[in-house]
């Protein structure tokens, strides 16, 4: 009776569940389809691939979440088939004791309560597996699509580096340029709506809560250690350039932890931003290196390195900003020109690790 009271309590649940569980499986296919979209209009550009294969490792685990309740309860009304089953077979080897007439005809009469009971568990059982199928069917062509879209992507960081568009110098690429200017401004307007207002706002919204969380953690850090090496080392030159490096170095480990969960635009910045403050903190650092060890003539010398850190930073803004080709070849072949007419600066390059790159800079101006 117990059992059967349990079998129809979930059949009433399942009802309500079964119902949401396909709109929602509907919308995870549709978001699927767009990845799919986005894949084909990125012309191979390996940042938004990575970004969309974050995506769908996001739409993996969303559909795990959605598919285990109904795979719960299948589990259970298993569980529950082969504890009638047991139940069965008990009845049947008392039946076979001979047992006195009323006993007998309590026992058939379970038997047949039992037999009935099972009957609406495999219609149960039946259902959910109709429902669950469609799903991994999904699950199992996303996998497919993460496989193949993981395996394009060093092939698409190849061609990114290595192939030259060929549409620097073609007419015909340039007077598409507005064609294309306008499908990039539509492409990313579209983006921003949903993360303001639309599907990717609640997860605009956790990836915000989540930076603040993680700000007071490195607000806490921050201040715990540098009290600590205040007390420990009070004579450490350079201390408050160490400190800087930790807190740069800190910023780009908690944006590349929200880019986790960030939604296709912001996963991009995120991840852009938090390799340009990695790269600043290994500056800074390198730096406060130098400094310790005495290796600097001047301790008020500038880094040399940080103008090689704002071209690096000019590249990776680039390809966030991700202009169409050939714009994006332009603008970078453009600021990569103003870099070197700010480096005609005397004296950025007399000294320091860089000096064999500031000899080839007054070769070329001067040739």
């Amino acid at each position: 009776m117990q059992q059967a009271s349990r079998v129809k309590a979930m059949g009433s649940l399942m009802f309500k569940d079964v119902r949401q569980f396909r709109k929602d499986l509907d919308a995870q296919q549709s978001k699927l389809d767009e990845l799919g979209l986005i894949i084909s209009l990125s012309s191979g550009n390996p940042r938004e691939l990575r970004a969309v294969l974050n995506d769908m490792e996001q739409l993996r685990r969303t559909t795990e979440t959605m598919v285990a309740p109904l795979q719960d309860a299948r589990d259970e009304l298993q569980k529950i088939s082969n504890q009638l089953e047991s139940l069965k077979e008990e009845f049947a080897k008392r039946l076979g004791e001979d047992p006195e007439p009323k006993l007998a005809e309590a026992i058939q009469y379970y038997m047949r309560y039992l037999t009935g009971v099972k009957a609406g568990l495999v219609g149960e059982r039946s259902a959910l597996d109709k429902q669950l199928a469609p799903a991994k069917d999904y699950l199992e062509a996303l996998g497919d699509a993460r496989e193949a879209l993981r395996k394009k992507i060093p092939e698409a960081w190849r061609t990114y580096y290595l192939e030259a568009s060929g549409e620097l110098f073609s007419w015909k690429g340039w007077f598409r340029t507005g064609e294309r200017l306008q499908l990039w401004g539509r492409s990313n307007g579209t983006m921003l709506q949903s993360l303001a207002m639309g599907a990717d706002a609640q997860r605009t919204l956790s990836l915000l809560v989540k930076i603040g969380v993680g700000l007071v953690v490195l607000f806490v850090f921050d201040f715990m250690a540098w009290r600590r090496l205040c007390f420990r080392f009070p004579d450490l030159p350079a201390r408050t350039l160490l400190r800087r490096s930790w807190r740069v170095a800190g910023l780009s480990l908690l944006l590349h932890w929200v880019a986790l969960g960030a939604p296709l635009l912001l996963y991009e910045s995120c991840n852009g931003v938090a390799e340009m403050l990695l790269a600043a903190a290994l500056m800074l650092f390198s730096w406060f290196l130098v400094q310790v060890t005495g290796l600097a003539a001047d301790p008020a010398q500038h880094n040399p390195l940080r103008w090689v850190w704002r071209l690096y930073a000019l590249g990776i803004v680039t390809q966030i900003v991700g202009f169409p080709e050939p714009l994006q070849t332009g603008c970078w072949l453009l600021l990569l020109a103003l870099f070197f007419h700010m480096m005609r600066a005397p004296g950025i390059w007399e000294a320091g690790p860089l000096r064999p790159a500031g000899r080839l800079r007054r070769w070329s101006w001067s040739g």
